[in-house]
């Protein structure tokens, strides 16, 4: 996949760019998904007795000179506490219910689950919420801890090729089959 999973000590700033450590010498870094807190993420910035983090990131984040996925000051969508609330932010921001909630229960085979995932998936892509394939799947047996399944599933994957056509198609005949607001009984709003 091209990811490597660095320290925070593998990583340097020279000449407003962000560099990693191999031992084939120095490469250079054009995104960063972090998993440092954001006080701790560049001493220069934030905490000065920070050991965590990278000195200078952030002036080269603010350059343009590398991309932060998670930036400095997103990391309330990825607290733990925030988890109640997505489906709400799921709805104020796409419109729409969540996916996963309507489809998935404990007792589901795990064909089931892996259908249910992959709907989920295409739908966030669709919307630009995520990047699109490959997607690597891979499945584990409730109760184990090993992979017992893993696929990468390409752009042009039959699967999730059709998946994707008939649940689009899905959509729009759903949608065309509820009704319709009668929106000549609502009250008219003020002039503009």
């Amino acid at each position: 996949m091209g990811i490597e999973l660095v320290e925070p000590n593998d990583l340097f700033v020279r000449e407003n760019r962000v560099f990693m450590r191999t031992t084939e010498g120095p490469q250079r870094v054009d995104v960063i998904y972090r998993r440092i807190d954001d006080d701790f993420i560049d001493p220069l910035a934030f905490r000065p007795d920070s050991l965590l983090g990278v000195p200078g990131l952030l002036s080269v984040y603010r350059s343009g000179g590398v991309t932060v996925a998670n930036a400095m000051g997103t990391g309330v969508a990825d607290d733990k506490s925030v988890y109640p609330y997505v489906p709400e932010i799921v709805k104020f921001y796409l419109g729409e219910e969540p996916i996963l909630d309507r489809t998935v229960s404990l007792d589901m085979s795990i064909d089931r689950a892996v259908k249910a995932a992959l709907v989920s998936f295409d739908s966030t892509m669709r919307s630009n919420l995520s990047v699109g394939p490959p997607i690597d799947l891979i499945t584990i047996q409730a109760g184990k801890q090993r992979v017992e399944r893993h696929v990468v599933i390409e752009e042009d994957d039959p699967y999730f090729t059709a998946l994707r056509q008939q649940y689009g198609a899905g959509i729009v005949s759903v949608f065309d089959g509820l009704p319709e607001p009668d929106i000549s009984e609502w009250p008219k709003g003020p002039s503009c």
